[in-house]
């Protein structure tokens, strides 16, 4: 596992495209490996799995996430501001305390999703599929863009569950 993220921290040198870190990532993800606090802002990593990987408190600031599987991850706390996660798998991902600000989640699908006390500073939420997600508590709620977005039975803003 040093080695894996040896190729982590080099590829943060080179290019954002990097094939290696992504194996990297999707290897030390299937182990169940901790990756907390891991540093790859910038990266672009479209498909990658990262089922259940444990990632709080990363920073993954403008990462290109698109059609990414981070089904059941852990990314409390993580930095995302930026991030493009457009039709990312993210259903029960604990999002709770993350920085969402700017991020793009577009037709993504965070059913049952915790992102209690998350920043969703002009996050765009558009065509999500935001089902049982939690939703109350999140910070900046009022700037979030939720256009034909899924929320039947997510916990709103307000604390109220929406119908």
């Amino acid at each position: 596992h040093y080695q894996a993220f040896q190729v982590i921290d080099a590829a943060h040198e080179g290019p954002a495209a990097s094939h290696a870190r992504r194996m990297a990532l999707e290897f030390l993800a299937e182990d169940g490996v901790d990756m907390r606090r891991v540093t790859i802002p910038g990266a672009i990593l479209p498909d990658i799995i990262l089922s259940n990987a444990l990632m709080t408190d990363s920073d993954l600031r403008n990462t290109n996430f698109t059609d990414a599987h981070l089904e059941n991850a852990w990314l409390s706390g993580a930095k995302l501001d930026s991030a493009n996660l457009s039709n990312a798998h993210l259903q029960g991902a604990d999002l709770r305390e993350a920085d969402l600000s700017n991020a793009v989640l577009d037709g993504a699908d965070l059913r049952g999703a915790d992102l209690r006390e998350a920043n969703v500073e002009k996050t765009s939420f558009i065509g999500a599929d935001l089902r049982g997600a939690k939703l109350f508590m999140v910070q900046n709620s009022e700037t979030m863009r939720l256009n034909k977005a899924k929320l039947a039975g997510a916990f709103m803003p307000n604390g109220r569950r929406h119908r």
